[in-house]
């Protein structure tokens, strides 16, 4: 999620918390502290384990993190380009690291994604022609892409 995303989330919570004591001070209620709230978001966290042999890490999500951050995924597909079949991904999977090297999460078991390296051919509007890649019928992700890569590199919400 970008960051002003969750500037915008902690705002709201922060006001809804605040018309909350105020309303069950009113009321003659109590409300629960914040650290039961702040506990309940890291419900919605993930974890990164690092991958032997490698500089990557496996990001395994909660369950709530999943629709919290609105991961959704598509295969990729062998289509026709030129008189060869190639792989292609939409182009919302590809990911470009702080050096700009190209990758793509993979969906490698219930709610665990590792990055792939990918080698780009050429983009060719919404879709990415791959000179190598995973392979085709991999689930890669197309949405929440940032937010596993902050998780794998220990990126802290703002």
């Amino acid at each position: 999620m970008s960051g002003k995303r969750w500037l915008k989330a902690g705002l709201a919570a922060l006001v809804a918390v605040a018309v909350g004591i105020g309303l069950a001070s009113m009321l003659g209620s109590t409300v629960p502290p914040l650290s039961e709230s702040v506990d309940a978001q890291n419900d919605t966290s993930g974890v990164a384990e690092p991958v032997e042999g490698t500089d990557l890490s496996r990001v395994t999500l909660q369950p709530e993190a999943v629709e919290h951050l609105g991961i959704v995924t598509a295969p990729v597909a062998l289509a026709k380009y030129g008189s060869k079949q190639k792989l292609t991904i939409p182009y919302k999977a590809l990911f470009y690291d702080p050096t700009g090297d190209t990758w793509a999460y993979t969906v490698v078991g219930d709610r665990v994604y590792l990055r792939h390296h990918v080698a780009v051919e050429t983009v060719a509007g919404d879709t990415v022609v791959l000179k190598e890649g995973p392979k085709a019928g991999t689930e890669v992700v197309v949405q929440g892409v940032d937010e596993l890569y902050g998780t794998e590199v220990g990126v802290e919400e703002e």
